[in-house]
């Protein structure tokens, strides 16, 4: 079973190139029974097209392995900072990318909370990625509703499969923390 819709698209893909390099391989049994090609090289084609969709098929797996990961630790962590009062998750539970965080904080500005927790050693942003470096709310957490004073309290946390879980453990306790210091 795929673990999301973006999972799925590239299993989709992959099987789609597998027929592809198929169809290749045919071609090139053919060139080489029409004496335009050697069969030598025909033979040459077929293997280097099979290890590119071995190389295909594994990469594929690899995708599913480290979405199963990266969403078993973002689930922690939303359940720890979901925990904290006045917290609210930004977008859906499971409808996210795998590593994605997004909470909003009620009564905390966001700059101020992102140099706490870089004095503690966590990463983090205020925002949407594609505004970063600015001190203004996300315009998708405004469009989505949130007020502006609540929306420059967000925090948006990027994991990967090289977390584990006592560093999301340690962000849930510091985060806590932080926005108790700051209310």
């Amino acid at each position: 079973a795929r673990l999301n819709d973006f999972n799925s698209s590239i299993s989709v893909d992959h099987r789609m190139y597998a027929q592809d390099i198929k169809g290749s391989c045919a071609h090139a049994m053919m060139l080489a029974h029409e004496g335009i090609i050697s069969l030598e090289d025909s033979l040459s084609i077929i293997t280097g097209l099979t290890q590119i969709q071995k190389d295909i098929e594994s990469g594929a797996l690899a995708i599913d392995e480290t979405a199963e990961i990266e969403i078993k630790l973002r689930n922690h962590l939303i359940e720890g900072l979901e925990k904290i009062s006045h917290s609210i998750l930004n977008g859906d539970r499971e409808k996210r990318l795998p590593g994605n965080v997004n909470f909003c904080f009620e009564g905390i500005e966001g700059e101020s909370l992102l140099l706490l927790l870089d004095a503690k050693g966590i990463a983090a942003s205020s925002g949407s990625a594609c505004t970063s470096g600015s001190l203004d709310p996300s315009h998708v957490l405004l469009a989505i509703g949130r007020p502006h004073e609540i929306a420059h309290g967000s925090l948006r946390l990027t994991i990967c499969r090289d977390n584990t879980m006592e560093e999301i453990d340690y962000m849930i306790k510091e985060i806590a923390n932080v926005v108790e210091y700051l209310r």
